[in-house]
This record gives C-alpha cells, sequence and structure tokens, in this order.
C-alpha cells in the first residue's frame, strides 16, 4: 500500500474483510463461546463503589492501525480493551493521526514475533494474514 492511495482507498480492502468476515459469522465479527464472554465483559459496567473491572483484552496482531478488524472490535465492545500490533515499517505507510474509538491502541513494535507483553495477557488474539511474518522464526515460535 502506498502513501499515495486517498484514505478511503485505503480502508476499502480494510472495509470488505470485515464485512465477509460478519458475514462468514452469521453477522458477528467473532464467532465461538469468546464471542459472548466478550460481550458478557464489554456489557459491564464499573462495580457498585466505581471501582472499574477487569477488562477483556483483544490482540489484533498485524492488522492495520485504522478502519480494520480491531477498530470494528473495539466499537462492537467498548469495555474491551483492543490492541492493534503492526511492525514500525508499516505503521509508516498508515494514516495513524485518525483517532479511532477510545479503547483501541496502536502499537508499533520491530518484530511480529517479539512483542511488549508477557504470555497470556490477552483473552482473544487475531492474526489474519500473518504467515509472511513467520516465515524462518521456527525457533521463536515454539517459545
Amino acid at each position: 500500500m502506498t502513501k499515495n492511495l486517498k484514505p478511503s482507498n485505503k480502508w476499502q480492502p480494510a472495509a470488505w474483510n470485515v464485512t465477509a468476515t460478519k458475514l462468514l459469522n452469521g453477522g458477528r465479527l467473532i464467532a465461538a463461546p469468546i464471542a459472548k464472554r466478550l460481550a458478557r465483559l464489554s456489557s459491564m459496567g464499573p462495580t457498585i463503589n466505581g471501582t472499574p473491572r477487569d477488562r477483556a483484552r483483544i490482540l489484533d496482531l498485524g492488522g492495520q492501525a485504522t478502519c480494520d478488524w480491531a477498530w470494528h472490535c473495539a466499537t462492537e465492545y467498548p469495555n474491551c480493551k483492543v490492541y492493534t500490533v503492526t511492525t514500525k515499517a508499516l505503521r509508516q505507510l498508515s494514516n495513524s493521526n485518525i483517532r479511532g474509538p477510545k479503547n483501541l491502541r496502536q502499537v508499533a513494535v520491530d518484530r511480529l514475533v517479539k512483542l511488549p507483553w508477557k504470555d497470556n495477557q490477552f483473552d482473544l488474539v487475531s492474526a489474519r494474514e500473518n504467515l509472511q511474518y513467520f516465515k524462518g522464526t521456527r525457533r521463536e515460535r515454539r517459545r
């Protein structure tokens, strides 16, 4: 994707992907039991005394920073914390100045196989279309 594309042209493939995913999953962005868990956790507000509850965490590994799967997840599950992780090189090509939902964070890393979180920090991890990043990293995949 080049910087010369209009913003709407950059979003069209992402919008198509999200729409197709929902169509294949019966209108839902996320299938399986995790969707019920995320919906339940997302609908829960603070406790009676006002302290925040633990929120579900969603990781979109290698996703587009704007208007992609994570953006829609953050909108669909407003009380979940959603993170999009992309490489620093790809982030430079995107328009990361567009403000998304408040519960969506964009993180740029040098390599997608080395993330800034400990293991088991997320309730759902999406790694669509990322096989090219992991080719030849057999040792790191066993981690």
